[in-house]
């Protein structure tokens, strides 16, 4: 598991995460594994807007191209050292690069990410505060437990007190935590919520709230994801999972207005989809050969998916599949072996420096970057 300890800073409540978000704040984020081996040790500094890297003016130079990726923990990346991240290397490797883009003579890279946060989060983060950057380009990180994490009822199962869900309204979201705001909790909850969180860690209390505040059932029952993570699902082609294509509902809309409001502030807007590996989709695929008997798996699905979804929007994709996969067969390996650390399924130093890699390429592409 991850331990976060903080060692300063101060916090404020953020309407666009539904929990404290960390500014100005300097903490250590280390990993160890079942043996008690130590997998990463680091010191996570970040800067007033709550971002890693030096400190971002809301006001933009004019000679400036401000690229903003925005992300979940792929993007916050507390698995390696500050200058390590792919953000970090994306903007050393754009030093002294003149923009095709008239008036600007220099790339500014700045990114914001959170671990847990899904499109929807992502969305609200730009509406409330990254479009106070002016960036000229935003790039969306997108993987694939960002689709349930748009559903936390669906991708958290039997867990009854995540504590924040999304509100609909029109063309509007808005988080909501879900004990104080609409979706009432019953009188169990509201006990609950008045205990000191000594009393709300133990085991009487927690299972009082299982009793009489039970979480809802929104996903099928004897399913795989009874026993691994609910992300596995974005892979299956057939048969259609009951609940699931709610949350891809909403992430089409976040996606679909994510790319409307960024094209509205007069900027580009790009997607960028994280690739795990051929090989790891197909390992997962026969972890329980007897709960997704006749099941059809497709490795292509979310990639085709995204593109169906952004086809008609103004939207670019920035894809890490051909830089990750060129990478591993010229080392005759796989992709997740390769660039992700196996305890925590997240980008070591070389998938940040390949996914580098990758947006420089997409940037190229776009005709935003010189070849």
């Amino acid at each position: 598991m991850i331990i976060y300890l903080e060692d300063g800073g101060q916090a404020e409540w953020s309407q666009y995460t539904g929990y404290g978000a960390r500014i100005n704040s300097t903490f250590r984020a280390y990993m160890v594994d079942a043996q008690g081996k130590l997998v990463y040790d680091n010191t996570i500094r970040l800067n007033g807007k709550g971002m890693r890297g030096p400190e971002v003016a809301y006001d933009k130079p004019a000679d400036v191209y401000r690229i903003l990726i925005i992300g979940d923990s792929f993007v916050e990346a507390v698995q390696v050292p500050d200058e390590q991240t792919f953000a970090a290397q994306l903007s050393q490797a754009l030093a002294g690069i003149t923009p095709n883009v008239p008036g600007k003579t220099r790339f500014e890279v700045a990114a914001m990410g959170r671990m847990g946060w899904g499109t929807l989060q992502e969305y609200l983060y730009y509406q409330v505060e990254g479009a106070k950057f002016n960036p000229d380009l935003v790039i969306l990180s997108f993987y694939i437990n960002d689709v349930p994490d748009n559903r936390p009822a669906f991708f958290y199962p039997n867990i009854n007190n995540t504590n924040y869900d999304f509100v609909f309204e029109g063309d509007s979201v808005r988080i909501v935590d879900t004990n104080l705001q609409p979706l009432p909790p019953n009188g169990a909850r509201l006990l609950y919520n008045g205990l000191s969180p000594v009393f709300q860690g133990t085991n009487l209390a927690r299972l009082m709230i299982r009793w009489f505040d039970p979480p809802p059932d929104v996903r099928p029952q004897d399913g795989v994801l009874d026993r691994v993570h609910p992300q596995w699902y974005i892979y299956v082609s057939d048969p259609p999972i009951p609940g699931f294509e709610e949350a891809w509902r909403r992430t089409a809309w976040g996606l679909t207005h994510f790319a409307q409001a960024v094209t509205k502030h007069g900027a580009k807007f790009a997607v960028m989809p994280i690739f795990i590996g051929t090989e790891q989709v197909l390992n997962v695929s026969q972890w329980y050969p007897e709960l997704v008997k006749g099941w059809q798996w497709d490795v292509n699905l979310p990639d085709e998916r995204l593109a169906q979804i952004l086809r008609d929007q103004p939207a670019l994709i920035f894809p890490t599949r051909p830089t990750f996969e060129a990478y591993a067969q010229s080392q005759k390996g796989q992709v997740f072996q390769l660039l992700y650390i196996q305890e925590d399924r997240h980008f070591n130093g070389l998938g940040h420096r390949l996914t580098s890699a990758a947006l420089l390429a997409g940037l190229r592409e776009a005709g935003i970057a010189p070849h």
